[in-house]
């Protein structure tokens, strides 16, 4: 993954999102692969940063419990979507298929899905317990850039 990070500001970045992902999932996720979660001021210079913006796909549901928005039919169906709208252009750094994972003020919630006007979906929401997890949230790992030119430190040891 070293060679496919794409760099923010100090951010190194991953191009694309692991999804679906609950909150408490993407927490270990990133601890366990030496990253953060980003901040909401993170994930907006992400979008725009993106060689590849995608408009986001809301759906509406019944009830929008966690078992309707997390069924095994609206992951795919979503996955479907998304790749279909990449129609197989090549990115760099890709945006505004998922709402992020983040970290504010020592809180973890959800943030992002940018519309192509960079207005996010959702404002940062911290209210959603550990396990949540639904079709529209995912983790994009970041972690700070080593002050060495545009290498990710990892690869120094290599």
């Amino acid at each position: 993954m070293t060679n496919s990070w794409v760099r923010v500001g100090d951010w190194l970045v991953a191009p694309d999102y692991i999804a679906p992902v609950g909150i408490g999932e993407a927490m270990k996720l990133a601890v366990d692969r030496g990253c953060v979660l980003p901040s909401p001021e993170l994930v907006d210079a992400i979008w725009a940063a993106a060689d590849l913006r995608l408009e986001p796909h809301p759906r509406t549901f019944v009830h929008w419990t966690m078992a309707e928005m997390s069924a095994p039919d609206v992951i795919l169906d979503q996955a479907r979507r998304i790749t279909e709208a990449i129609n197989g252009r090549s990115f760099r750094l890709l945006a505004g298929t998922h709402k992020d994972v983040v970290m504010k003020d020592g809180k973890v919630g959800i943030y992002g899905w940018q519309h192509s006007n960079g207005k996010a979906i959702q404002d940062f929401y911290s209210g959603h317990a550990l396990a949540w997890k639904d079709y529209s949230q995912g983790l994009r790992l970041v972690k700070k850039a080593c002050p060495f030119d545009s290498f990710a430190c990892d690869t120094l040891d290599e």
